[in-house]
């Protein structure tokens, strides 16, 4: 039991503890908010020189590969490709580094997932010694945004799997309007190194003057010329027309 006088003496004492223990929920509170705070700061700094590189990457000779190895690191990934389907297949644009390793299940599956036209985590799994299973590489995939094309960002680490927040999110977000606006670039450069063979071939032919014989002659001298515009596997065939109304095919030297 204790008495009036003995709480009185004890009363100051319960008073510095409370003072102590609210102090110290203070310090612990503004040490965290100084390190979000660092932590933001080195965030921001961070997601400024990557935005700044990525934007430099378009005036580089290769626009996506040199895009491509500016995102290394973000989310901790060691290697970053952008890809997408084309004719049903898969298409690789470009990357930090070449992809070499793609299976056949690996790469169905990266098909599947681009398709799908949301962020997927795709993990592949190996067996050790001791038979556990362990993840031995780990892809996310994020889309890119617009209709005409179905393209996505790909990201790959080699050691344990992609752990994404809504931040991580957000950022790829950004960067995926980035790597649209690089695809957009290289298809545009595409297609004036296409014009430009194409304007060539023509010029080669006007260039050719009295070389020209009548088709009955040279059936294939036209062929020739617009095979250089072709892929190397075409096959070009050019239809004669027989006398009996019937037509014979004329296969192009080389093709």
């Amino acid at each position: 039991r204790f008495d009036r006088a003995e709480l009185r003496a004890v009363a100051p004492v319960a008073d510095w503890l409370a003072e102590k223990i609210h102090s110290a929920r203070l310090t612990r509170e503004l040490t965290l908010a100084r390190q979000d705070h660092e932590r933001s700061s080195a965030e921001s700094q961070e997601l400024l020189q990557r935005v700044s590189a990525a934007a430099r990457s378009f005036a580089s000779i290769d626009p996506v590969v040199q895009f491509c190895r500016t995102m290394v690191g973000l989310i901790g990934s060691s290697q970053v490709t952008l890809c997408g389907l084309r004719d049903a297949g898969l298409a690789i644009h470009g990357g930090s580094e070449s992809l070499t390793d793609l299976s056949e299940n690996y790469r169905t599956a990266l098909i599947e997932a681009i398709d799908r036209r949301k962020p997927l985590v795709i993990n592949q799994e190996a067996v050790d010694a001791d038979g556990h299973s362990r993840i031995v590489r780990s892809s996310l995939l994020y889309p890119l945004p617009g209709e005409e094309t179905v393209d996505a960002l790909l990201l790959r680490r080699e050691a344990g799997p992609f752990s994404a927040d809504d931040r991580d999110l957000q950022r790829l977000a950004l960067f995926a309007q980035f790597a649209r606006i690089v695809l957009a670039q290289q298809l545009l450069s595409r297609r004036d190194l296409t014009r430009r063979i194409g304007l060539d071939a023509v010029l080669q032919l006007l260039r050719a003057g009295d070389r020209v014989l009548a088709f009955d002659h040279d059936p294939t001298f036209l062929a020739r010329h617009l095979g250089t515009l072709l892929p190397q596997n075409a096959a070009i065939l050019t239809l004669v027309r027989q006398t009996d109304g019937s037509y014979m095919a004329q296969p192009v030297p080389g093709r």
